[in-house]
């Protein structure tokens, strides 16, 4: 019996500006997206991006994505509500994205309103005034913070950069299965990972790629043992079988059918890793859409026996 370890990469763990990042933000006296922490684009940050709890804990700074979901109410009644106009009015007032000159960093905000613009971008939940309200305030400063295409280009590459630091090791190890690895060749077009599609045209990840809109792209890649050979040659055979990867089945103990993988399809050997990689898109000055060198994060799972 085999079973499938989950290894997460977060965003600050994989590239060295995002730990730069989370150090920088936990301290008052240092700045985010401007040396000044007081300066209008670390607080308008923080006020978008950090929870805290009543006894002054805060969360949110180190995450990759907003601590928001469909539901939630904050930044939409209340003190939160009038605290994010107001910060984000004070923004646009100054033109305080001409204070911010590192290309990076200009990105990385732009990356986080937008974030922020998409969750509150939704006609069918309540509080609708409230949403039209910040999204009129948030798209002007995603449009000010855009860089041109070649500024988009030259965004750090984030996954080379922790390859070159070390960060991680290279391969899996079975004497430390929880540990995270980086593959040095997960990008390698003749390496042994091979990027997989779906058939027709189809998406490989549609719910994250439908999570997340435009903001991000996801590449979803698999390792046999065997190396690129005997991994082109196991999808090959599933795509010529015509299979489906999951039937409906009565599983003993459960009251309703339910989806369980096809047992016809010839189960992948011991030690196949895949990986889910999310890289960033962000609109340029002209409104368009750009997949930058940014990679957000890194999830590997590497499937072994059960003990």
């Amino acid at each position: 019996m085999r079973r499938c370890r989950s290894l997460a990469l977060s965003s600050t763990a994989i590239a060295g500006i995002w730990l730069c990042w989370l150090i920088s933000i936990r301290a008052e006296t240092t700045g985010l997206f401007h040396p000044d922490a007081q300066h209008i684009s670390n607080r308008l940050y923080r006020e978008l991006h950090v929870r805290k709890e009543p006894n002054g804990k805060e969360h949110g700074f180190d995450a990759l994505d907003p601590l928001l979901w469909s539901r939630t109410s904050y930044l939409l009644d209340g003190k939160s509500w009038a605290q994010a106009l107001g910060l984000a009015d004070e923004f646009l007032r100054t033109h305080a994205e001409r204070q911010i000159s590192d290309r990076t960093k200009r990105a990385m905000l732009q990356r986080d309103v937008w974030a922020i613009f998409d969750w509150a971008d939704q006609s069918d939940l309540p509080h609708q005034t409230e949403r039209r309200e910040l999204i009129a305030r948030l798209a002007p400063i995603v449009k000010r913070l855009a860089l041109s295409p070649d500024e988009l280009a030259q965004l750090p590459d984030t996954y080379v950069r922790a390859l070159q630091n070390h960060e991680f090791p290279a391969a899996y190890d079975p004497a430390n299965p929880s540990q995270a690895f980086l593959p040095p060749d997960l990008f390698d077009t003749r390496g042994p990972w091979v990027c997989l599609g779906a058939p027709d045209h189809d998406l490989a990840a549609p719910l994250h790629d439908l999570s997340f809109t435009a903001r991000s792209i996801f590449f979803v890649f698999a390792r046999l043992p065997g190396g690129r050979a005997a991994t082109l040659t196991y999808f090959k055979q599933l795509a010529e079988m015509k299979l489906s990867l999951f039937v409906r089945m009565q599983e003993p103990g459960w009251p309703q059918p339910m989806d369980v993988w096809n047992p016809k399809v010839p189960q992948f050997p011991v030690g196949t890793e895949f990986a889910l990689a999310r890289k960033l898109v962000l609109p340029d000055r002209d409104g368009h859409l750009r997949l930058t060198p940014v990679t957000e994060s890194v999830q590997i799972r590497h499937c072994g026996r059960w003990d």
